[in-house]
């Protein structure tokens, strides 16, 4: 499997934080609730409909709304990927019984 990508799954504010800055993606959220999750990373330019969020009020709704983060750093051709996506903690069973704040797990 020498090219197995790995996909991590977290709940570590720290973990996001600095996924994010590495790829120069900017706490975001929707305006308006029409959509299913409160939160998004801007890359670029914001979307229309789209605003830039402080970290603190992103990690209140990340906690409010009992969300995991779901990433890739290294994609299939080795470049640096931007895959990611939240998920309800609840089915990621695999993290909730590990008791940890982030696990790594092979993409198939």
């Amino acid at each position: 499997m020498a090219n197995a990508v790995v996909l991590y799954v977290t709940i570590d504010h720290q973990v996001i934080r600095s996924w994010a800055q590495r790829l120069n993606a900017r706490p975001s959220t929707f305006e308006g609730d029409e959509h299913p999750w409160p939160l998004l990373f801007s890359f670029g330019s914001e979307g229309t409909g789209v605003q830039e969020i402080s970290w603190d009020r992103f990690f209140s709704e990340f906690e409010r709304a009992d969300l995991a983060f779901i990433y890739r750093d290294i994609g299939p051709g080795r470049e640096v990927d931007d895959f990611h996506e939240f998920v309800k903690r609840a089915a990621m069973a695999k993290l909730v019984a590990s008791g940890r704040s982030t696990i790594a797990e092979p993409a198939l």
